[in-house]
């Protein structure tokens, strides 16, 4: 018996053609072309300083500088105005501590100054500054030098209730000391007025 050989006709088309195998090429090297163009990018992005942000951290150093080692800080009103800020700070067993935050150097600086006008905390260069004080906070209204606006909120202890009766007794005391001198400058022309006039 005879086999029977079939022919048959292979249903399979070419894997890729030309364009196709083409079309794969430029994908692909427009990938490879994207992907190095990402990493150089990530890696100058790297090297490059990123500013700190100096306005954020001037009011993190002030607040540290005030709270550390202080049970009460809080704001002087009588001997504040637009262009200061008193602040006291207090602590157990110490003498209560006295600054000033103003601005010095043409006003182009925020500084933090010891109240005897001794030594400044320099806090910010600024282009200027003006300030509003309230029982427990400090708001400092700032241009900076490149002309970008920006407010600082100081968050501090109400004053003590007898802050005020102390002020006041001191007030009153500085009053009639300054008095007194007067009236003994005074009294002592009327003296020698009347040693002459008896003489």
């Amino acid at each position: 018996m005879r086999k029977k050989t079939r022919l048959t006709r292979s249903s399979k088309q070419p894997a890729f053609s030309l364009l196709e195998a083409c079309l794969a090429v430029l994908v692909t090297a427009i990938t490879i072309s994207l992907s190095g163009d990402l990493l150089s990018m990530l890696k100058s992005f790297e090297k490059q300083e990123q500013p700190v942000n100096q306005l954020a951290l001037s009011y993190l150093q002030l607040d540290r500088f005030l709270k550390k080692g202080s049970d009460r800080v809080y704001v002087d009103l009588k001997n504040s105005d637009e262009d200061k800020v008193r602040i006291v700070k207090e602590a157990k067993g110490k003498v209560d501590k006295n600054y000033l935050l103003t601005t010095a150097n043409h006003r182009n600086e925020l500084v933090l100054s010891g109240g005897t006008g001794k030594g400044n905390m320099r806090l910010l260069r600024i282009w200027s500054a003006s300030f509003e004080a309230q029982d427990g906070l400090v708001k400092i209204s700032i241009t900076e030098p490149n002309k970008n606006y920006s407010k600082l909120y100081l968050k501090l202890d109400k004053a003590p209730k007898d802050y005020e009766q102390v002020k006041s007794k001191e007030e009153t005391k500085d009053q009639k000391n300054e008095q007194k001198s007067d009236d003994g400058k005074s009294s002592e022309p009327a003296k020698d007025a009347s040693k002459a006039a008896s003489g």
